[in-house]
């Protein structure tokens, strides 16, 4: 990947995260962006969810389904990788190229994340992006 295209890449995610509005409802509850995981701690995730957090203490630890998100596999060194997953799991296929391919420092952005409310409404929260340790 040319320098150019990661600094295109690098920007279209700052504009996803502004244009996202206000702080959103909820945010994956398995990740804290901005931290380091190693791939079995990755693997060893069998359903994503969304927990909410904002400012209604009636929803307060609510957790949501997420019926599909986006994945980005960015490495520090090649091209990266987009994935549209549907549902609330990380596919086989995905996860073997995240052990064969990503080194530490490495990052993967979950993006787009659509979630199921309590009440019905399809909702999307911001974006998570973690580094590999």
């Amino acid at each position: 990947m040319t320098l150019l295209n990661r600094l295109l890449l690098f920007i279209g995610i700052l504009l996803i995260m502004s244009f996202n509005g206000s702080v959103p409802e909820g945010r994956l509850k398995q990740f804290n962006s901005g931290s380091e995981y190693s791939v079995d701690e990755i693997a060893a995730i069998k359903k994503f969810s969304v927990v909410y957090i904002g400012n209604d203490p009636q929803f307060d630890g609510d957790e949501y389904a997420i019926l599909a998100y986006e994945l980005i596999m960015a490495p520090k060194k090649g091209e990266a990788e987009y994935f549209k997953v549907e549902g609330n799991s990380l596919p086989e296929e995905i996860m073997a190229k995240i052990k064969g391919h990503l080194k530490s420092g490495d990052k993967l952005i979950f993006d787009n994340v659509v979630y199921l409310t309590n009440q019905g409404a399809k909702k999307q929260c911001g974006p998570a992006v973690i580094y590999l340790k």
